[in-house]
């Protein structure tokens, strides 16, 4: 039997989906998540609001925010954007371990003179 080639694109695709995916979802779902002040029982302390603001600043500042609606594009646009990317190279991943197994499973027949997929092993019951 030849020896079988290991290709581990497969397995960095998912690594680098699941970090992409980790980094993005969290952004996006706090970019979709409706606003209502009415749900929030605790309201934060007077020096956790100056902690918040001055954290903030320099964020609001460097973007050019005005309003809250900007500062939600600012969470949901690059999560959306590492979620899809986290999706698509997932799909690539899966995609390329598929690929992989079916060369792994051809060898080359000597009667025929051509490569052919070996039959799924039989199952005892």
């Amino acid at each position: 039997m030849p020896e079988r080639r290991r290709n581990l694109s497969g397995l960095w695709s998912t690594g680098l989906a699941f970090y992409l995916f980790a980094r993005g979802f969290p952004l996006l779902m706090v970019g979709l998540m409706p606003h209502n002040s009415k749900d929030n029982p605790t309201h934060p302390t007077a020096n956790e609001q100056r902690n918040l603001e001055r954290a903030l600043r320099g964020v609001v500042r460097k973007f050019h925010i005005t309003n809250s609606k900007e500062l939600r594009m600012l969470f949901w646009l690059p999560g959306g954007a590492l979620t899809g990317a986290a999706i698509g190279v997932f799909s690539w991943g899966i995609r390329q371990q598929k690929r992989q197994a079916d060369e792994n499973n051809r060898v080359f027949d000597l009667e025929v003179g051509r490569s052919v997929t070996t039959p799924a092993p039989k199952q005892l019951v």
